[in-house]
């Protein structure tokens, strides 16, 4: 979360209950209030002031509470639910146009999981979240950017997606070169990253596919991560040209200490 780029960002982060800021440029982090719900493999993110935490799991069922987090008053609320539909257990959200988009599995009343993707939006500003898509494929675990006002998603069985949030339609483009799950998924110029996660064989890969939407075609880079890797987040930040301290000079890799 960064106000201006001449500010200094923070990263926002969590785990269970618990909630961090972490300071890129100090290398320190704060333990912040912690949720109302617990959860797992969900969704974090931020717009303007504020951080939501949208859907999860906890004991083997589904958090379908969206909470708030507001950064000026530090507390934590429940500001709206999900659709019954929703499975969110390694869904995607991206903030697209001042709303949020999320994308997740779907499930029928009884809880089984169907074969498609709901497209459910939440308003930040009206509290609402009203599905407005549905894409007849199933994955377990879904990544998303934003590029030139389309949404990609890249699923963990190596199919790749184009949605336009325009009008609300979605294209297949061609498949990954490589599967696996736990990836990072970010944007670079006008292109797509997938870096590292975890293969099928559950080895983890150091390997960065580019995705070019010109072309629609998937490259593999020359340059590598600094090591074999699950990616469970990925953020962009600025670091204040005004800054005198070097970021992560003191350690390159941060870790919250075992308690």
């Amino acid at each position: 979360m960064q106000d201006a780029e001449d500010h200094p960002p923070y990263v926002y982060w969590s785990f269970g209950k618990c909630f961090y800021r972490y300071d890129p440029v100090l290398n320190k982090y704060k333990k912040l209030s912690n949720f109302r719900y617990s959860r797992s493999k969900f969704s974090l993110i931020s717009h303007n002031q504020f951080c939501f935490a949208i859907g999860g799991t906890s004991d083997g069922k589904t958090v379908r509470q969206i909470e708030e987090y507001n950064v000026c008053q530090r507390s934590w609320k429940t500001v709206s639910n999900l659709p019954v539909e929703c499975q969110m257990s390694y869904s995607a959200c991206v903030l697209y146009d001042n709303n949020i988009y999320i994308f997740s599995a779907a499930t029928n009343k009884d809880g089984c999981s169907q074969n498609r993707t709901v497209v459910c939006v939440f308003d930040p500003v009206k509290k609402s979240t009203d599905i407005v898509a549905e894409i007849p494929l199933s994955f377990i675990q879904i990544k998303a950017c934003v590029l030139d006002s389309q949404i990609y998603l890249a699923s963990d069985e190596g199919d790749f997606i184009r949605f336009d949030p325009s009008n609300n339609c979605f294209v297949r483009c061609q498949n990954q070169i490589m599967k696996s799950k736990d990836f990072g998924m970010y944007t670079d110029d006008d292109c797509i990253l997938l870096a590292g996660g975890c293969n099928s064989d559950g080895k983890c890969n150091n390997m960065i596919r580019k995705f070019c939407p010109v072309t629609g075609l998937w490259t593999r880079l020359s340059a590598k991560l600094p090591d074999c890797m699950a990616v469970y987040g990925t953020c962009h930040i600025k670091i204040p040209t005004t800054c005198s301290i070097i970021p992560f000079y003191e350690t390159k890799l941060f870790e919250i200490p075992a308690k």
